[in-house]
Parts: C-alpha cells; sequence; structure tokens
C-alpha cells in the first residue's frame, strides 16, 4: 500500500501562502492582498532566477504600491508568467533595466495580471 503525501503537502503550502497573505486565485494567478506579500513573491522570483536578476521586479512593485495596494485593491498576478519572462530576457542577455522595463510594460496591458 502506498501512502501519498501529495494532499498533505498542499495544504501545508496553501496555508504558508494564505498566511503570507498570499493566495491561489487560479493554478495561474497569485492574489495579492498586501505590501508585504507583494514584496515576497516579487523577491521569491528573483531569487529563483539567482543573482543576474535582483531588482528586475522593482518598477513592477512600486507601480503595483503606488496605483493599486495603495488603493486598497486586490491584485491578481500571474507569477510564472513574470518568472519566464525573467529567464527569457536573461537568456537573451538583457540587462536588469531592460527586463525591468518590460515586465511592466507586459503588466500594463494586462498580459501579466488578471482582471476579475
Amino acid at each position: 500500500m502506498t501512502i501519498s503525501l501529495r494532499p498533505f503537502l498542499i495544504t501545508a503550502f496553501t496555508l504558508f501562502m494564505a498566511a503570507t497573505g498570499i493566495e491561489n486565485a487560479t493554478a495561474d494567478t497569485t492574489k495579492i492582498k498586501s505590501v508585504k506579500s507583494l514584496t515576497h513573491m516579487l523577491s521569491q522570483l528573483e531569487k529563483n532566477h539567482g543573482k543576474d536578476a535582483s531588482l528586475t521586479t522593482m518598477r513592477l512593485q512600486i507601480y503595483l504600491e503606488d496605483v493599486y495596494i495603495s488603493q486598497g485593491t486586490t491584485l491578481f498576478i500571474r507569477q510564472q508568467l513574470i518568472s519566464k519572462m525573467i529567464a527569457r530576457g536573461l537568456q537573451q542577455g538583457m540587462t536588469k533595466a531592460e527586463i525591468s522595463k518590460f515586465i511592466l510594460r507586459q503588466y500594463k496591458r494586462s498580459e501579466l495580471n488578471e482582471t476579475l
């Protein structure tokens, strides 16, 4: 008889995400309610891509804090797409500033967010 730990791990992950203010709205989007949860999510994305990706999400973070979170608006962000854009930018040899501008431009075009 095989016992799967998958349900336990999913539950533990969900509890951790909820405790930090990050909730999965769908499999592809992440619900952000606070500056703390936004900062945590974006810093994790940068860390996942190493030292070369540091500060690549700073422009997006500042924009989202100023325009949405300061107004009390809940955000739904497509975290995996941001991660893929960082990886693609690094592979193509883009500078941090170029990656940062590209991510912000894509967010403003609603490529990285969900409107519900």
